[in-house]
């Protein structure tokens, strides 16, 4: 769940950094890798403090539940549906979008 969260938040950085005109493959922290957005993650890093909020959330909804095998969608499910299930319960864990907006300025 922190992983898919983290990916979200890159996502949505990405396409802020991308409404601001910058070029999403330059690099200075991360080395550079073919089809891989460095820049973004080069931008996560002053969100981090803010990310482990999100780290707490996701601790704090696994302890307030006590999960079924119908939580976690089936393998042979269509991918359109596995990736609402997931949205449903990243989206509540996203930082504001204000963070993500100051993180791409």
């Amino acid at each position: 769940m922190i992983n898919n969260c983290l990916v979200a938040e890159a996502g949505r950085l990405s396409r802020e950094l991308a409404r601001e005109g910058i070029a999403l493959s330059t690099d200075f922290l991360h080395s550079d890798k073919h089809a891989r957005n460095s820049l973004v993650w080069n931008a996560i890093e002053p969100l981090r403090a803010r990310i482990a909020r999100i780290n707490a959330r996701v601790f704090t909804f696994i302890a307030s539940r006590e999960f079924a095998r119908a939580d976690s969608p089936e393998r042979d499910q269509d991918a359109s549906d596995r990736m609402a299930h997931h949205g449903r319960i990243v989206g509540a864990m996203l930082l504001p979008d204000r963070d993500i907006l100051d993180a791409a300025r």
